[in-house]
């Protein structure tokens, strides 16, 4: 009895050693000026600062012990063995490492086809050699819980990191456990199965939009419009979704209900502004980490006029809650407030906040040049601003005014992105004017915003 294994390697990841280029300019200049008679400055000096870049390259490598797995049995035994898949790479937000059968089909046939008999995978939840059912075989990281194999197209994450890797490889041990029963014909039996590994993107999903599943758990077929709440949204179902899919959802944590569409750039946005006030944010409903949380307080216009405490910021209003409500536009927060208390100012490069006032499953998009609301306007709706305007219905909501009423409606409107700049002078939102959209604006982080979420 044999479990043959192939391994996959996609192209766009293989190991490079990526050396940049070292460009360097120099340009010396010397002049001397007679003017009746000659001055040198022999201790005169002039100096250039130069920069040296150099790129390294995404590299990935995934290799196993074995191509073939052999297992012997007799008549009514449960027998295992195990494959070691040892993955290697140097990106900064980890890899992901998935399982899945090599078609449509997870049973092991004989190899005689004329003999019919057959070892399936196609139970549900955790199994061991106690409980598994007769001419059954399934995969197990523990030695003890074994889950079915799933079907091409529908993979399972056996190991997903989130940081960059410490050693040279890591190695992930995956036992294959077959139930033998009594009556079955003799000889072998067989199946192929696929191990992938993906270098995740910075969204800790792997980068080319699949999301594997955990074991035992069923495939996701579901789009936005099967689910009712914001909560249930993942990578996969807006995955499922259709260009132009739409739904309204409810948010869990105060009841509104949100506008959603799966639009041209193939991600999930909310299409109406968050509207959450007055609640405390925890990792079970907010984008927010585990054993985390944030006060978000009551609507107060004033609070955007507050200064933050001297001992922290040296006066600045950065680190200050402040939010408001208007039953027409929504909510407005500073930019602290919008990042549910993220120090951002504690970055030395451009970087994204990892936490937000979104719904779980969901975040702020990315800013600056590059970014996602950029990449909405130029690529996905080829630079029509009206276009995108109107695909995320985006409102002339103005902002709040310390004269304690909303300033600029009808004229124009932004949104915060998940973006900062080092030190926290300034952070990354999207402008509307009429018909004219800043897609990577920026402005200082006590201004008040509105809030878009998209899906994780």
């Amino acid at each position: 009895m044999k479990i043959s294994t192939q391994e996959q390697k996609t192209d766009k990841y293989a190991v490079v050693g990526g050396i940049g280029v070292f460009s360097v300019a120099l340009l010396a200049a010397l002049s001397a000026a007679y003017i009746y008679s000659p001055i040198i400055d022999t201790n005169a000096a002039e100096s250039r600062e130069v920069d040296v870049n150099l790129t390294v390259s995404s590299a990935l490598s995934l290799s196993t012990n074995t191509n073939n797995l052999a297992l012997s049995a007799g008549l009514d035994e449960f027998v295992y063995g195990s494959i070691n898949a040892n993955v290697m790479t140097n990106s900064q937000y980890g890899y992901t490492l998935a399982l899945e059968d090599s078609d449509n089909s997870s049973n092991m046939t004989h190899e005689n086809t004329s003999i019919l008999d057959a070892i399936s995978s196609s139970f549900s939840g955790a199994k061991t050699s106690a409980t598994m059912a007769d001419n059954t075989w399934g995969f197990s990281l523990d030695e003890t819980d074994f889950y079915m194999i799933p079907t091409l197209g529908n993979p399972v994450a056996l190991k997903r990191t989130n940081s960059p890797m410490t050693a040279d490889y890591e190695t992930t041990k995956v036992d294959f456990g077959v139930k033998v029963g009594p009556t079955l014909t003799a000889g072998t039996y067989t199946d192929t199965v696929k191990f992938t590994a993906y270098v995740n993107g910075v969204d800790g999903n792997p980068a080319d939009g699949t999301e594997p599943l955990n074991p035992g758990v069923p495939p996701e077929t579901r789009t936005i419009s099967d689910i009712t709440t914001m909560q249930e949204v993942s990578h996969k179902i807006c995955a499922n979704s259709a260009i132009g899919a739409v739904a309204n959802l409810t948010d869990t944590r105060d009841n509104n209900v949100y506008s959603v569409e799966k639009l041209n750039d193939g991600n999930c946005w909310m299409t109406s502004d968050l509207r959450l006030i007055d609640y405390t944010l925890t990792s079970a409903d907010s984008d927010v980490p585990a054993g985390y949380s944030f006060t978000l307080p009551a609507s107060d216009m004033n609070s955007f006029n507050a200064v933050g405490d001297d001992s922290v910021d040296s006066g600045n209003r950065f680190r200050v809650v402040a939010a408001y409500y208007d039953e027409t536009y929504g909510g407005y927060y500073n930019y602290y407030t919008a990042v549910a208390g993220w120090h951002g100012d504690e970055a030395s490069v451009n970087v994204n906040s990892p936490q937000s006032l979104c719904p779980k499953g969901w975040r702020l998009p990315t800013g600056t040049y590059g970014g996602e609301y950029e990449t909405l306007n130029y690529s996905a709706y080829n630079y029509s601003d009206t276009a995108t305007i109107a695909a995320l219905k985006l409102q002339l909501r103005g902002q709040t005014h310390y004269s304690g009423e909303l300033d600029g409606v009808g004229v124009y409107g932004s949104w915060w992105s998940a973006s900062v700049y080092p030190g926290y002078t300034f952070a990354q939102y999207a402008s509307v004017y009429i018909d004219d959209i800043n897609p990577a604006g920026y402005a200082s982080p006590s201004t008040s915003a509105g809030i878009r979420c998209i899906v994780r």
